[in-house]
């Protein structure tokens, strides 16, 4: 409860509460001294801490994706939240699945894809040098993100209208990283921008390629590894044919 308003705090948006120093419940509230909304990103902000429970209960898995964002170096964390801070982008990114008929395919199943995958990723890479723990825990996290605006919700289920719109979702997100690049360029160095961008919407890199394209050949690797391990783990789990 408290005495003013602010149209900019609306479902979706976030804000910081400032609390009294003693709570004090009044008809089943509690007053607060002020709520300020947050009108730009915030890079401090771990958005895995702003889930509500409407869009997942899975909090063993969200612990998981907030520690994941808490180890990231500072400059990785930005960059995520500059991606995510549009709540509607962020929300298909936690509920959607990761496909519709094969692994991880309920709901929030594209979130626990993505922490699979960076765990697993993370977890084949300890003993192979040369590759960056903190890119490859970034990719994993951002593997199936371009593919999130091209679900919707039909019929009380997450549907893919036809492989047009996974296309387009994946030019979109392909546009917005590309217009982020541009504008925060000291969000990476170089090297991991094209790295990244590789893992992201290149060919995977075979092992024959290795020479000719070395800055993402061992990290593109382990993320296709890494793919292919949580995509066989869960189908086992689901009972189904691997």
């Amino acid at each position: 409860m408290t005495p003013y308003s602010d149209d900019r705090i609306c479902k979706g948006s976030l804000a910081r509460v400032y609390w009294p120093k003693t709570l004090t419940e009044v008809d089943g509230c509690f007053p607060v001294i002020r709520v300020v909304p947050i009108t730009s990103v915030d890079y401090s902000v771990n958005l895995f801490d702003t889930i509500p429970s409407s869009w997942s209960r899975s909090f063993e898995l969200i612990e998981r994706a907030k520690a994941l964002w808490s180890q990231l170096p500072h400059r990785m964390q930005a960059l995520f939240n500059e991606i995510f801070w549009d709540d509607q982008l962020f929300r298909r990114y936690v509920c959607i699945p990761a496909s519709i008929n094969g692994h991880h395919n309920g709901w929030g199943g594209n979130l626990r894809h993505a922490v699979e995958m960076a765990d697993h990723a993370e977890r084949i890479a300890l003993d192979v040098s040369g590759v960056s723990n903190d890119l490859l825990v970034l990719a994993g996290l951002l593997y199936n993100a371009p593919n999130a605006e091209g679900y919707h919700w039909s019929d009380g289920q997450w549907a893919l209208a036809s492989q047009s719109d996974l296309s387009e979702s994946r030019r979109s997100f392909q546009a917005r990283l590309k217009t982020l690049r541009e504008r925060r360029p000291e969000l990476l160095t170089e090297d991991k921008r094209d790295t990244l961008w590789q893992i992201l919407f290149g060919s995977h890199v075979g092992r024959g390629e290795w020479s000719r394209q070395p800055i993402a050949a061992l990290e593109t690797e382990i993320l296709s590894l890494a793919d292919r391990l949580s995509c066989t783990i869960n189908l086992r789990d689901q009972g189904g044919v691997l």
